[in-house]
Parts: structure tokens; C-alpha cells; sequence
């Protein structure tokens, strides 16, 4: 499992919890050989919830909430890797 960070995402309404599983759309979006869009959403279980200093267990609609997610490393295009590039 890989852990993704840093990213900002918009959620207006429910509630995220610790734990919970979550599918990010659009995800993952390629094109077929065709020429057409496909979009693959990913599929992650939250692993932290931050609001400035303090971590949270959930988190509700308003402000800014950092949410960690793990991600199977297979859902990650090769375009999204730290490592660097020789």
C-alpha cells in the first residue's frame, strides 16, 4: 500500500470518518485507444484526519480538513511517482 498526501479535495456534505472507505472521482483518467475519456475512481481507506494542529476522528461539511488516505500502489499512474527520474 502506498500513502498519498497533500492533496486538496472538496466535500460538501457527510460526514469522513477514521477508517472509512472512500472512492476519489474522478480518479484516475486515461484515454482508449479510441480516443475516449475513462475514468477509473480509486478506491482508499482514511488514515488521518488534521485541521491545523489538531487530529481529528471525523470530520463534517466547512473548513479546511487535511485527510490521509493509503491507496494500493497499482492505482497509481507511473506519472505520479516520488522517485526520481534518471
Amino acid at each position: 500500500m502506498t500513502k498519498l498526501d497533500s492533496h486538496v479535495s472538496h466535500c460538501c456534505q457527510g460526514v469522513l470518518r477514521m477508517n472509512q472507505e472512500v472512492e476519489v472521482r474522478p480518479g484516475i483518467i486515461t484515454k482508449d485507444a479510441e480516443g475516449r475519456v475513462k475514468c477509473i475512481p480509486i478506491y482508499s481507506r482514511i488514515v488521518s484526519l488534521f485541521t491545523e494542529h489538531n487530529e481529528l476522528q471525523y470530520a463534517v461539511p466547512g473548513g479546511l480538513i487535511g485527510v490521509g488516505l493509503t491507496v494500493r500502489g497499482s492505482c497509481i499512474p507511473p506519472s505520479w511517482s516520488y522517485e526520481p527520474h534518471v
